[in-house]
């Protein structure tokens, strides 16, 4: 039966690869493609023409239809559609929980986005990059390769972040991306989450 799924795959008969695991309650459009090595958690939402786990981009890189290495989606996050996330050249390539792709967003091998972020439409992370916990990175924002986002972070849109001088919970702009002043507007509401008895998952 996987030497059936696996020749169907290839031929682009069916859009998900029989070493991939798909949990049960997630939900993966018809037109999007998961390569072998990926798992997809609880209530993961995938909407139209994403591509998960597919080769690495790098120079004369030649495209597979196997398995590109592992890609770990995890619980209750959405890809809302025409995302791509890169399988791994070294390591894995992992989005934690309640996270939120919008469209034409893409994320880099090896990268590693922690829960609660949010890439707003356009958004590109390079690989080898961390995104850590509770930021947004705003419309046509780009991360350059091999950097960290500090926790909390909100990057303005059309920003380009490039920086090993990074603060938690800060706003920032620019090309490159600089620190204007704390988010506020974040910090406020994990304030009032802990306040009412709310958990916050930690990032």
């Amino acid at each position: 039966m996987r030497k059936l799924k696996l020749w169907l795959f290839k031929k682009g008969w069916i859009n998900i690869h029989p070493d991939a695991i798909v949990h049960p309650t997630a939900f993966v459009h018809r037109t999007s493609i998961i390569y072998g090595g990926v798992k997809i958690g609880e209530n993961v939402q995938i909407g139209p023409h994403c591509i998960i786990g597919g080769v690495c981009e790098y120079p004369n890189k030649r495209l597979r239809v196997c398995n590109n290495g592992p890609v770990f989606i995890e619980h209750h996050t959405i890809l809302h559609g025409l995302n791509t996330v890169d399988g791994p050249n070294e390591f894995s390539t992992v989005i934690e929980n309640d996270c939120t792709l919008m469209k034409g967003s893409h994320v880099g091998h090896d990268c590693f986005i922690q829960n609660n972020v949010t890439l707003s439409c356009g958004v590109k992370v390079g690989g080898f990059s961390r995104v850590e916990a509770y930021s947004t990175l705003g419309l046509n924002s780009t991360v350059h390769q091999k950097q960290t986002v500090p926790r909390g972070s909100m990057l303005g849109a059309g920003s380009f972040f490039k920086t090993d001088k990074g603060r938690h919970f800060k706003i920032w702009v620019g090309s490159p991306a600089k620190p204007i002043k704390p988010n506020q507007y974040l910090i406020d509401k994990l304030n009032a989450s802990i306040n009412s008895n709310t958990d916050i998952p930690k990032g």
